[in-house]
């Protein structure tokens, strides 16, 4: 139905994607954008194989204990600056099968934990 699809752009995060501690499931769910109200203390945050345009910045300077991200397999153009509370405890960035060609000089300097 019409309000199911709506549902799947706009929910909470737990009601969209699968939550399971501090790992947030939004994996091949045809969004277009994260959901609202994505746990802070988020460590694991998987959005592949969905539509997104952009890894959000605002959303990620939340997210202070993310360690993993993975974006791999949507339509990203470009990369916020990996910096600010979250980067610190970042290890893990994918980013395969998207449209970024190239990832700016100085847009990872502050994720130096980056395996």
């Amino acid at each position: 139905t019409f309000s199911a699809c709506v549902s799947l752009i706009v929910g909470d995060a737990c009601e969209v994607c699968r939550c399971s501690g501090a790992a947030v499931d939004c994996a091949r769910r045809g969004i277009l954008s994260l959901p609202d109200n994505v746990p802070t203390n988020v460590t694991t945050m998987l959005a592949n194989g969905n539509r997104l345009r952009a890894v959000p910045q605002v959303a990620l300077q939340t997210w202070t204990q993310l360690q993993t991200l993975d974006f791999s397999t949507n339509q990203v153009e470009d990369l916020p600056r990996l910096d600010g509370a979250f980067a610190g405890a970042l290890r893990s960035v994918r980013l395969s099968g998207n449209a970024l060609t190239q990832v700016a000089a100085g847009k990872l300097d502050g994720a130096g934990r980056l395996e």
